[in-house]
């Protein structure tokens, strides 16, 4: 191999090298923006089954105290999308107590 030969190896490899660290480095930053979410729905009945459109249902993660509101649908249903992983309180209601 002549130098000019060795100078272009060591050129070649450099730039396979950084361009690795790079693939490595940007990686990080992709799976650095996953988060665990899930989603929250369901029904509102009354006692007799019959379902309540326009009811209010809101829930509060218990270790942030961060809450989400939402309102039931033509049907009784609700439900609430990407909401951060933890345990919540959904309080119920009654119009009659």
């Amino acid at each position: 191999m002549s130098m000019n030969d060795v100078e272009r190896a060591c050129v070649l490899t450099s730039g396979v090298f950084l361009l690795v660290c790079v693939l490595i480095l940007s990686c990080g930053s992709v799976l650095g923006q996953v988060t665990a979410s899930g989603a929250l729905s369901g029904t509102v009945s009354d006692q007799k089954g019959a379902v309540i459109p326009g009811a209010t249902i809101t829930v509060t993660n218990k270790a942030t105290g961060s809450t989400r509101t939402t309102t039931t649908n033509g049907d009784g249903e609700f439900k609430l999308d990407l909401l951060p992983a933890g345990r919540y309180d959904i309080p119920t209601h009654s119009a009659s107590l």
